[in-house]
């Protein structure tokens, strides 16, 4: 079955493939990533929406994706 990854399974329109995504690029997207910004807040709060703001966005660089049917949803 899918590996679904969004907020509202019911809202999603794809899911990752993520046995053929490039791990490597994926690394060196976040490897570029300045981790010190998140660690410098002292609100958990802010430093989850800076890390929900950069790894979705490298996921859709570097793990392909493929479109749900919406009888796919409902078995």
């Amino acid at each position: 079955m899918y590996r679904v990854y969004c907020s509202n399974y019911y809202d999603c329109r794809y899911y990752y493939k993520f046995s053929s995504g490039s791990y490597t690029v994926l690394y060196n997207i976040l490897d570029t990533y300045d981790l010190f910004s998140v660690y410098k807040n002292t609100s958990v709060f802010v430093a989850d929406i800076s890390l929900n703001a950069v790894v979705p966005d490298a996921m859709e660089q570097a793990i392909c994706h493929g479109n749900i049917k919406k009888s796919d949803l409902y078995d």
